[in-house]
C-alpha cells in the first residue's frame, strides 16, 4: 500500500489516490485502518499536504478509535487544512490542546 501511495506522489495523481484508490479500500475496514496507517508517514514527512476532507474525518476518527490523537496532532500541522470542508470541522478538546475534530 506505501507503494501506491509513493506512486500517487510521484505522478503527483493524489487525485486518484484520494478519489478512486481510497474509496476502494474504504470497502472493507480492514483495508481502509491499513490505507490510514500507511497515509500517516507521509503526511508526517510533508510528502502529503492536501487531503480530502472525507479521508481527513476518517483518518481522525481512526485515530480516535484507537486512542491516538496524538497522532492526528502531529500530522494536521503538515495538511493544508484550506482544503478541508469547513462544515464538517470543529473542535475537541485532547489533552490540554485543541485538535481538530472532522
Amino acid at each position: 500500500m506505501s507503494l501506491c501511495i509513493s506512486h500517487c506522489i510521484l505522478i503527483s495523481r493524489t487525485d486518484v489516490l484520494f478519489g478512486w484508490i481510497y474509496q476502494r479500500f474504504s470497502e472493507n475496514a480492514l483495508k481502509k485502518a491499513a490505507f490510514i496507517e500507511c497515509l500517516e508517514p507521509f503526511i508526517l514527512r510533508g510528502e502529503v499536504t492536501r487531503v480530502t476532507s472525507d479521508v481527513m474525518k476518517d483518518f481522525v476518527d481512526y485515530y480516535e478509535e484507537k486512542g491516538a490523537l496524538g497522532v492526528v496532532e502531529a500530522c494536521i500541522v503538515n495538511v493544508d487544512i484550506a482544503n478541508i470542508d469547513v462544515e464538517q470541522v470543529n473542535f475537541c478538546r485532547c489533552e490540554s490542546s485543541f485538535l481538530l475534530r472532522m
